[in-house]
Protein backbone atom coordinates (compact mmCIF):
# COMPACT_ATOMS: atom_id res chain seq x y z
CA UNK A 1 0.00 0.00 0.00
CA UNK A 2 3.01 2.56 0.96
CA UNK A 3 4.58 1.46 -2.37
CA UNK A 4 1.47 3.02 -4.26
CA UNK A 5 0.98 6.28 -2.21
CA UNK A 6 4.96 7.08 -2.18
CA UNK A 7 4.84 6.42 -6.08
CA UNK A 8 2.56 9.59 -6.00
CA UNK A 9 4.19 11.50 -3.61
CA UNK A 10 7.54 11.32 -4.96
CA UNK A 11 5.96 12.22 -8.69
CA UNK A 12 4.91 15.67 -6.24
CA UNK A 13 8.63 15.91 -4.94
CA UNK A 14 9.75 15.88 -8.10
CA UNK A 15 7.33 18.21 -10.14
CA UNK A 16 9.30 21.63 -9.78
CA UNK A 17 11.67 19.97 -11.87
CA UNK A 18 10.01 17.99 -14.40
CA UNK A 19 8.10 21.64 -14.62
CA UNK A 20 10.89 23.53 -15.26
CA UNK A 21 12.44 21.41 -18.33
CA UNK A 22 8.83 21.36 -19.73
CA UNK A 23 9.16 24.62 -19.88
CA UNK A 24 12.01 24.58 -22.45
CA UNK A 25 9.88 23.65 -24.89
CA UNK A 26 8.09 26.98 -24.45
CA UNK A 27 5.29 25.67 -22.10
CA UNK A 28 3.79 28.58 -19.91
CA UNK A 29 3.50 28.21 -16.27
CA UNK A 30 0.51 29.50 -13.87
CA UNK A 31 -0.12 29.54 -10.32
CA UNK A 32 -3.16 29.48 -9.01
CA UNK A 33 -4.21 30.34 -5.46
CA UNK A 34 -7.84 28.77 -4.92
CA UNK A 35 -10.04 26.17 -5.37
CA UNK A 36 -12.54 27.83 -6.95
CA UNK A 37 -10.00 28.50 -9.99
CA UNK A 38 -10.72 26.88 -13.22
CA UNK A 39 -8.46 24.40 -13.67
CA UNK A 40 -9.81 23.47 -17.13
CA UNK A 41 -9.47 26.18 -18.59
CA UNK A 42 -6.22 26.64 -17.90
CA UNK A 43 -5.40 23.28 -19.13
CA UNK A 44 -7.16 23.96 -22.05
CA UNK A 45 -4.76 26.52 -22.98
CA UNK A 46 -1.90 24.65 -22.74
CA UNK A 47 -0.62 26.00 -20.00
CA UNK A 48 0.62 24.19 -16.46
CA UNK A 49 -1.49 24.64 -13.95
CA UNK A 50 0.50 25.01 -10.22
CA UNK A 51 -1.10 25.18 -6.80
CA UNK A 52 0.30 27.74 -4.58
CA UNK A 53 -0.09 26.24 -1.41
CA UNK A 54 3.36 25.81 0.30
CA UNK A 55 3.91 26.61 4.00
CA UNK A 56 4.83 26.06 7.64
CA UNK A 57 7.88 27.66 7.59
CA UNK A 58 8.72 30.33 9.63
CA UNK A 59 11.09 32.45 7.65
CA UNK A 60 9.13 32.80 4.47
CA UNK A 61 6.14 33.93 6.58
CA UNK A 62 8.83 36.72 8.59
CA UNK A 63 10.04 37.70 5.00
CA UNK A 64 6.92 39.01 3.74
CA UNK A 65 6.25 40.47 7.11
CA UNK A 66 7.94 43.83 5.10
CA UNK A 67 5.12 43.77 2.53
CA UNK A 68 2.41 42.53 4.57
CA UNK A 69 1.18 43.11 7.94
CA UNK A 70 1.87 40.57 10.63
CA UNK A 71 -1.89 40.27 11.72
CA UNK A 72 -2.38 39.06 8.19
CA UNK A 73 -3.31 35.35 7.71
CA UNK A 74 -0.06 33.30 7.63
CA UNK A 75 -1.11 31.29 4.62
CA UNK A 76 -0.91 34.64 2.50
CA UNK A 77 1.78 35.90 4.24
CA UNK A 78 3.65 32.58 3.41
CA UNK A 79 2.89 32.25 0.18
CA UNK A 80 4.35 35.86 -0.41
CA UNK A 81 7.57 35.22 1.41
CA UNK A 82 8.24 32.38 -1.00
CA UNK A 83 7.65 34.16 -3.39
CA UNK A 84 10.01 37.20 -2.51
CA UNK A 85 12.80 34.32 -1.71
CA UNK A 86 12.29 32.84 -5.31
CA UNK A 87 10.82 29.52 -4.82
CA UNK A 88 8.25 30.85 -7.41
CA UNK A 89 10.75 31.95 -9.86
CA UNK A 90 9.51 28.95 -12.31
CA UNK A 91 5.90 30.72 -12.58
CA UNK A 92 5.09 32.80 -15.48
CA UNK A 93 1.94 34.43 -13.92
CA UNK A 94 -0.42 34.00 -10.62
CA UNK A 95 -4.35 33.51 -10.96
CA UNK A 96 -6.61 33.51 -8.14
CA UNK A 97 -10.52 34.52 -7.24
CA UNK A 98 -12.29 36.44 -5.02
CA UNK A 99 -12.21 34.25 -1.76
CA UNK A 100 -10.96 35.70 1.57
CA UNK A 101 -9.49 38.92 1.86
CA UNK A 102 -5.70 38.14 2.50
CA UNK A 103 -5.66 35.55 -0.82
CA UNK A 104 -8.44 38.20 -2.64
CA UNK A 105 -5.36 41.14 -1.88
CA UNK A 106 -2.27 39.09 -2.48
CA UNK A 107 -1.85 39.31 -6.33
CA UNK A 108 -1.62 42.65 -6.30
CA UNK A 109 1.00 42.78 -4.05
CA UNK A 110 2.65 40.21 -5.66
CA UNK A 111 2.17 42.00 -8.82
CA UNK A 112 4.40 45.16 -7.96
CA UNK A 113 6.85 43.35 -6.04
CA UNK A 114 7.34 40.34 -7.78
CA UNK A 115 7.55 40.79 -11.34
CA UNK A 116 5.54 38.40 -13.66
CA UNK A 117 3.97 39.29 -17.20
CA UNK A 118 0.49 37.25 -16.11
CA UNK A 119 -1.77 38.32 -13.47
CA UNK A 120 -5.47 37.47 -13.20
CA UNK A 121 -8.16 37.82 -10.61
CA UNK A 122 -11.37 36.29 -11.27
CA UNK A 123 -14.34 37.61 -9.12
CA UNK A 124 -16.70 35.17 -7.59
CA UNK A 125 -20.52 36.20 -7.02
CA UNK A 126 -21.54 34.81 -3.63
CA UNK A 127 -25.47 34.50 -4.29
CA UNK A 128 -27.05 32.29 -7.27
CA UNK A 129 -29.96 34.75 -7.37
CA UNK A 130 -30.84 38.01 -10.12
CA UNK A 131 -27.77 38.57 -12.43
CA UNK A 132 -24.82 36.30 -10.70
CA UNK A 133 -24.85 33.50 -13.05
CA UNK A 134 -24.60 35.90 -15.76
CA UNK A 135 -22.13 37.76 -14.52
CA UNK A 136 -20.06 34.44 -13.27
CA UNK A 137 -20.41 33.41 -17.31
CA UNK A 138 -19.04 36.66 -18.09
CA UNK A 139 -15.98 36.58 -15.89
CA UNK A 140 -15.37 33.12 -16.91
CA UNK A 141 -15.48 34.21 -20.49
CA UNK A 142 -12.89 36.94 -19.45
CA UNK A 143 -10.42 34.63 -18.25
CA UNK A 144 -10.79 32.36 -21.17
CA UNK A 145 -9.40 35.39 -23.32
CA UNK A 146 -6.64 36.34 -21.22
CA UNK A 147 -5.28 32.54 -21.00
CA UNK A 148 -6.17 32.35 -24.72
CA UNK A 149 -3.71 35.96 -24.87
CA UNK A 150 -1.19 34.92 -22.57
CA UNK A 151 -0.36 31.28 -24.04
CA UNK A 152 -1.19 31.91 -27.91
CA UNK A 153 -3.41 28.97 -28.14
CA UNK A 154 -7.16 29.30 -28.88
CA UNK A 155 -9.50 26.85 -26.15
CA UNK A 156 -11.63 25.44 -28.20
CA UNK A 157 -14.88 23.58 -27.23
CA UNK A 158 -13.57 19.90 -27.81
CA UNK A 159 -9.97 21.26 -26.01
CA UNK A 160 -12.50 22.20 -22.73
CA UNK A 161 -14.40 18.87 -23.30
CA UNK A 162 -11.31 17.03 -23.24
CA UNK A 163 -10.01 18.85 -19.96
CA UNK A 164 -13.22 19.07 -18.12
CA UNK A 165 -13.59 14.82 -18.78
CA UNK A 166 -9.38 14.85 -16.92
CA UNK A 167 -10.38 16.80 -14.24
CA UNK A 168 -13.78 15.37 -13.77
CA UNK A 169 -12.14 11.77 -13.48
CA UNK A 170 -10.07 13.45 -10.50
CA UNK A 171 -12.57 14.08 -8.75
CA UNK A 172 -14.67 10.94 -9.60
CA UNK A 173 -11.54 8.81 -8.54
CA UNK A 174 -10.74 10.92 -5.21
CA UNK A 175 -14.73 10.23 -4.28
CA UNK A 176 -14.29 6.87 -4.36
CA UNK A 177 -11.40 7.07 -2.10
CA UNK A 178 -13.35 9.27 0.31
CA UNK A 179 -15.92 6.44 0.61
CA UNK A 180 -13.52 4.04 1.23
CA UNK A 181 -12.12 6.46 4.26
CA UNK A 182 -15.42 5.84 5.68
CA UNK A 183 -14.99 2.47 7.12
CA UNK A 184 -14.55 1.38 10.52
CA UNK A 185 -10.92 0.90 9.51
CA UNK A 186 -10.00 2.48 6.69
CA UNK A 187 -7.62 1.19 3.95
CA UNK A 188 -5.67 4.68 3.73
CA UNK A 189 -5.14 7.64 6.68
CA UNK A 190 -6.17 11.17 6.57
CA UNK A 191 -3.23 12.22 6.42
CA UNK A 192 -2.39 9.71 3.19
CA UNK A 193 -5.03 11.26 1.77
CA UNK A 194 -4.31 15.20 2.08
CA UNK A 195 -1.17 14.51 1.03
CA UNK A 196 -3.07 12.58 -2.24
CA UNK A 197 -5.13 15.72 -2.85
CA UNK A 198 -2.50 18.14 -2.39
CA UNK A 199 -0.50 15.97 -5.49
CA UNK A 200 -3.39 16.46 -7.84
CA UNK A 201 -2.95 20.37 -6.89
CA UNK A 202 0.74 20.13 -8.94
CA UNK A 203 1.18 16.88 -11.06
CA UNK A 204 0.25 16.73 -14.32
CA UNK A 205 -3.20 15.64 -14.43
CA UNK A 206 -3.40 12.75 -16.94
CA UNK A 207 -0.55 10.60 -15.72
CA UNK A 208 -1.84 11.71 -12.33
CA UNK A 209 -5.12 9.83 -12.54
CA UNK A 210 -3.95 6.89 -13.82
CA UNK A 211 -1.59 6.68 -10.25
CA UNK A 212 -4.70 7.16 -8.42
CA UNK A 213 -6.64 4.67 -10.53
CA UNK A 214 -3.76 2.19 -9.54
CA UNK A 215 -4.13 3.48 -5.57
CA UNK A 216 -7.89 3.08 -5.86
CA UNK A 217 -7.89 -0.76 -6.69
CA UNK A 218 -5.91 -1.70 -4.43
CA UNK A 219 -7.48 -0.40 -1.33
CA UNK A 220 -10.29 -1.47 -2.73
CA UNK A 221 -8.74 -5.31 -2.49
CA UNK A 222 -6.93 -4.41 0.95
CA UNK A 223 -8.39 -6.71 3.75
CA UNK A 224 -6.23 -5.07 6.36
CA UNK A 225 -6.90 -1.36 7.18
CA UNK A 226 -6.28 1.00 10.02
CA UNK A 227 -7.27 -0.18 13.54
CA UNK A 228 -10.64 2.03 14.71
CA UNK A 229 -10.26 4.15 16.87
CA UNK A 230 -11.64 7.96 17.59
CA UNK A 231 -11.64 10.53 14.54
CA UNK A 232 -10.66 14.10 14.61
CA UNK A 233 -11.73 16.94 12.84
CA UNK A 234 -8.72 19.58 12.73
CA UNK A 235 -10.38 22.78 11.83
CA UNK A 236 -8.74 26.19 10.86
CA UNK A 237 -6.36 25.63 8.48
CA UNK A 238 -6.57 26.31 4.52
Amino acid sequence: MISYINKILDKKSSRINEIIKEKTSGKKVLGWLCTYTPEELVHAAGIIPYRIFKGGEEEPTTTADTYLQRNLCPFARACMGYALMGYYDFLDGVASTHTCDAIHRLPYVWEKYVKKPFFFQLDLPRVFEGGALNYFKKEVIRFKGALEQFSGNKITDDKLTNSIKIYNKTRSLLKRIYELRKADEPSISGTDSVKIVQAAMTLEREPYNELLIELKDKLEKNSHGLKKGPRILFTGSI
